[in-house]
């Protein structure tokens, strides 16, 4: 494969990473909003109701602030500066996106809160946590088959 179809494939599996890791968080922000146990019926159809628009609104700033132009290899404290504008510019882009569509249902104030601080932890958290992994999978040590243990 040449370089620029591996990193075309990487950038979009880094997309629908971040992706999931938006709706997990915005249901997350909803658990915790709510104790971590399951919220009352009306609220959680609030969440899936606005789940796709909240999605939606992320991805394209995330698209739009170029988060997907450097490797994971190589995270960086700019390419945490970059997710953490991305989420505080999504994270004020949502409530305002509702509001002009006059989204029927409320959603609960501090989930707008919560919601971007679980974007940031694990989106940075995997960032930085890849470069850490991969290379001890890919290159793990091997021992020769003939070779005995000095200790």
């Amino acid at each position: 494969m040449n370089a620029a179809l591996t990193f075309a494939i990487r950038a979009t599996l880094a997309f629908l990473h971040d992706v999931v890791v938006v709706g997990l968080a915005w249901l997350g922000a909803y658990l915790l909003r709510f104790n971590l146990e399951m919220p009352p019926r009306v609220f959680w159809d609030t969440a899936l109701v606005a789940l796709p628009g909240v999605v939606a609104v992320h991805a394209v700033v995330f698209w739009l602030l170029g988060l997907y132009r450097g490797l994971w290899r190589y995270a960086s404290l700019p390419d945490l500066q970059r997710i953490v504008v991305a989420a505080g510019i999504a994270a004020l882009a949502t409530p305002a996106l509702f509001t002009l569509i006059a989204f029927p249902s409320v959603i609960p104030r501090s989930v707008y809160l919560i919601c971007p601080v679980l974007v940031i932890g694990a989106m940075g958290g995997s960032r930085y946590a890849t470069p850490i992994i991969t290379p001890r999978m890919i290159s793990a040590p091997t021992m020769p088959q003939n070779s005995t243990r000095c200790w």
